[in-house]
C-alpha cells in the first residue's frame, strides 16, 4: 500500500515539474517569435511563419498519436499522465499556432496594402500623365485653328487632306515655317 502511494506521489511530481518545466520552454520560444519577424523582410517573415506552421502541424501529428497510444494505456496511472501531458503540449502548440497563423495573416495584409499603395501611385500618375496629354492636345488643336483663321488658304487643306495624320503633319509643317518667318 505504502508503496503504490510512493509510487503515486512520484508520479504526480515528476508531472508537475514537467508540466512547469514545458510551461516555461513555450514562454521561452513565444519571446522569441517577435523579434524575429520584426527584422527580416515580410516576404522572408511570410515563409518563416509558413514554416513554423508546418513543424507544429508535424509535432501537434506527433502528438495526437503519443495520445492515442496513451489512451490505449489509461488504466495504468503513468499513462493518464503521459496523456494529460501530452494534451497540455498539444494545447500549447495550438495556441502557438494560432498565434502564428495572425502573424502570416497580418503579413499578408501588409503585403496587400503595399501592392495597394503602388497601385494608387501608378493610377495617379496615369492620371497625371493623361492630363498632360490631353492639355498639350487642346493647345495643338487651339493653334491648328487659330493658324486656320490666320492663313485662310490652309481652310481647303482640311477637306482636301485624305488622313488626318496629313492634316496634322501639315499644320505642324506651318507652324515651323510660321515660327522661322516671326
Amino acid at each position: 500500500m505504502n508503496r503504490k502511494i510512493f509510487r503515486i506521489a512520484v508520479i504526480v511530481i515528476t508531472t508537475v515539474l514537467s508540466v512547469t518545466f514545458l510551461y516555461s520552454s513555450n514562454n521561452f520560444k513565444e519571446e522569441n517569435l517577435g523579434p524575429n519577424i520584426v527584422q527580416a523582410g515580410l516576404q522572408e517573415d511570410l515563409e518563416e511563419v509558413q514554416e513554423r506552421l508546418a513543424e507544429l502541424k508535424k509535432q501537434k501529428q506527433d502528438l495526437n498519436s503519443k495520445i492515442n497510444s496513451e489512451n490505449e494505456l489509461q488504466g495504468d496511472y503513468s499513462g493518464e499522465i503521459g496523456r494529460l501531458q501530452a494534451e497540455v503540449q498539444l494545447l500549447d502548440i495550438e495556441i502557438s499556432e494560432k498565434k502564428l497563423r495572425i502573424d502570416e495573416l497580418a503579413l499578408t495584409i501588409e503585403l496587400l496594402e503595399k501592392k495597394i499603395e503602388e497601385t494608387e501611385s501608378f493610377i495617379i500618375d496615369s492620371k497625371i500623365s493623361i492630363l498632360d496629354l490631353e492639355k498639350e492636345t487642346d493647345e495643338g488643336l487651339t493653334n491648328m485653328y487659330i493658324e486656320q483663321k490666320v492663313l485662310p488658304g490652309s481652310i481647303s487643306l482640311i477637306f482636301t487632306s485624305s488622313s488626318t495624320t496629313n492634316f496634322i503633319k501639315n499644320a505642324q509643317y506651318k507652324q515651323s515655317i510660321q515660327e522661322d518667318i516671326n
